[in-house]
């Protein structure tokens, strides 16, 4: 070889991808050299090896084709599997392309049959539903004809209401047949309900005589929520319960008030006779308990649950849910005319006992204030059983009565106690305070105000009923006081009206507005009289000192005149005037005049105090800015003439 070829050799390996440290190339040359030849590498050991290679790569090939027989084998028979199967499943298509033509009429009909099948279903449901609605059942047929009234009398009953009703609706549009169905139903539903008119009048004795709490028989309740469609009937029985309810309840009510509860509990309401209040106050009490009592017991006889009527089942749920709350709203106004006129008859009974008593209390007990108490408590129980009772029954026209009448008694006790006061003028006292027979109308006034105030009527009504009496009462202590006070000088009798109206003010006080808008009148006139005392008490105290001739002179005198030309005013009258007021101050003790210590009330004495020495102060003030000015007497002058400055004179008078 030469070295030419074999460079070429080397370039070639070199620049092939083969990697000559791969372990796949290490080990490929190592079953390469079994074949090279021990003899070196000439041109007939290269053609003998490549001889070798090809010669094993022969058996090589040989090998891989006899190792594939078997497959080719398996491969063979699974081509014939596959040609047998498509022959079936070509055949198997065959078949049911026949029988889908073979069965296309028949599935067509069976489709057919069903919705004819759906239909008549549908049509049998509305037929049944028809039967239902307009039919009798025979087991309710039978209930109707027998003798006895029972629950499945009571639901036959109300399973015929249901199908007129039904036939009522179905006369909008199928008018015959509506009529035929309404014609061949009515005489059984008359016959019904007269069966179960004569039941429920029996039945009625037997409930009348129940105690107020017990339950009401179930087929009772039922059968007066059937009777509800006949007017006639229904209302027949009710009163007929209501009677009945009404001489039980009478009984009761002479029992509780004679006899007591069982076993002497609650003790009887006469044992309270002697305290009218009480006395009322426990019978009205009763009364109101049985009257609740009564109402419930009527009313779990004619709920409004029990008065639902079957026949609205027909009605779709919609117009049901609309109708819904029109329908409670008018039934449970129904409901409750009928049991204010049920409670109202039953309470019939109850009004001419409790009328008489309560009249002997008003008449047995002349006084204003008891008389306006029980007034208080009918009031309260009037408005109390008002919503509950007919307003035009007799047991609400007794009890308004009875109100009126302790009104009366009430206005007639009082008017007669302000018309003595005023015709028997009572002498004053000597400590200038109220007379006995004004200070007994005050503590009278007193009384009657804390009645008014625990009241529980609305106070726009016993304002009305009250204050007109309390204002005509007030009037009458002020014109005894001014009678009796014309006795007595002007000092003492303005004290004496003045302790009069604080009495009066103080008996008039109230959380009430309308008592506060009484007493404020008071209050005003209090004011107005201790003003008018402080310038009499002042006037007097000037007088007293000898400063008010100064005083009034100075307050009338013409400025145009010189001070000391005018009488009063001149020097030497100063002079006198100012050493009398001087002197006059050292030898008081009190500001006020001796009638003034017996004024009640220590504040007034207070008020009217400082008030007397403001208005000196103020005085002798105007007195010194007049002397020491330059139309007066001049700073230097009037200071010989004044010894004491303004606020001196307020030392003096403890101001």
């Amino acid at each position: 070889m030469t070295t030419q070829g074999l460079q070429s050799k080397v370039k070639r390996l070199l620049s092939s991808n083969i990697s000559l440290s791969s372990k796949g190339m290490l080990i490929s040359l190592r079953g390469v050299s079994e074949f090279i030849p021990s003899g070196g590498n000439d041109l007939a050991a290269r053609r003998q090896l490549q001889h070798q290679l090809e010669e094993k790569d022969l058996d090589h090939c040989k090998q891989l084709v006899a190792g594939f027989a078997p497959v080719e084998r398996l491969l063979e028979s699974a081509g014939k599997v596959l040609e047998d199967l498509d022959k079936t499943i070509t055949l198997a298509t065959e078949k049911v392309e026949r029988a889908k033509e073979n069965t296309s009429t028949l599935v067509e009909r069976a489709a057919a049959l069903q919705t004819e099948r759906a239909t008549l279903k549908g049509k049998s449901r509305v037929v049944q539903k028809l039967l239902h609605q307009f039919q009798l059942d025979p087991k309710y047929s039978k209930a109707l004809g027998g003798s006895e009234v029972g629950p499945d009398f009571l639901e036959a009953i109300a399973r015929v209401n249901d199908i007129r009703k039904n036939c009522h609706i179905l006369l909008r549009t199928y008018q015959r047949v509506g009529v035929e169905m309404v014609e061949s139903l009515s005489k059984k539903q008359e016959n019904a309900y007269r069966k179960l008119f004569h039941w429920t009048q029996n039945q009625v004795q037997m409930i009348a005589q129940s105690p107020i709490r017990s339950t009401a028989n179930p087929n009772f309740v039922k059968a007066l929520a059937l009777l509800r469609e006949r007017p006639a009937y229904f209302s027949h029985c009710f009163d007929a319960l209501a009677d009945a309810r009404r001489v039980v309840i009478i009984k009761r009510f002479i029992a509780a008030l004679c006899r007591g509860g069982p076993n002497g509990q609650p003790r009887p309401i006469e044992i309270h006779a002697g305290d009218p209040i009480r006395y009322v106050s426990d019978m009205l009490a009763w009364v109101h308990q049985t009257l609740a009592d009564e109402r419930e017991f009527l009313t779990s006889i004619i709920s409004p649950r029990s008065q639902r009527s079957q026949g609205s089942r027909m009605q779709g749920e919609d117009e049901k849910k609309m109708k819904m709350g029109k329908e409670t709203d008018e039934k449970q106004d129904s409901t409750d005319v009928i049991l204010i006129g049920a409670v109202s008859r039953v309470l019939e009974g109850v009004a001419r006992p409790l009328s008489v008593r309560v009249e002997q209390s008003l008449v047995f007990q002349p006084s204003s204030t008891i008389s306006y108490n029980l007034r208080s408590v009918l009031d309260f129980y009037a408005h109390t059983l008002r919503p509950l009772v007919d307003p035009a029954g007799i047991f609400a026209n007794a009890l308004n009565n009875l109100v009126k009448k302790a009104q009366e008694t009430f206005v007639r006790l009082t008017k007669a106690q302000t018309d003595q006061l005023r015709e028997a003028t009572p002498p004053y006292t000597s400590d200038l305070s109220p007379p006995a027979a004004i200070q007994t109308l005050l503590d009278q006034i007193t009384q009657l105000i804390r009645v008014h105030e625990s009241c529980l009527v609305e106070a726009h009504e016993k304002d009305k009923a009250f204050i007109p009496i309390l204002e005509d009462t007030i009037e009458a202590v002020k014109d005894s006081g001014e009678d009796s006070g014309k006795g007595l000088s002007g000092p003492n009798r303005a004290v004496y009206l003045l302790n009069i109206l604080c009495s009066l003010e103080s008996a008039l006080k109230s959380s009430e507005p309308s008592i506060r808008h009484v007493s404020s009148k008071i209050t005003a006139e209090i004011k107005t009289r201790v003003s008018a005392l402080v310038k009499e008490q002042a006037d007097l105290f000037l007088k007293k000192s000898g400063l008010y001739p100064s005083v009034k002179a100075l307050s009338t005198r013409n400025r145009k005149i010189p001070m000391e030309e005018v009488k009063g005013l001149d020097e030497m009258s100063l002079r006198k005037s100012l050493s009398d007021f001087y002197s006059y101050l050292v030898g008081i003790t009190s500001l006020l005049s001796a009638e003034m210590d017996r004024v009640g009330d220590p504040w007034i004495r207070v008020t009217v105090r400082e008030g007397v020495g403001l208005i000196v102060c103020e005085a002798y003030s105007t007195l010194d800015t007049a002397i020491r000015s330059d139309e007066g007497y001049g700073s230097r002058k009037g200071s010989g003439i004044l010894k004491h400055n303004p606020e001196q004179i307020k030392t003096l008078l403890d101001i």
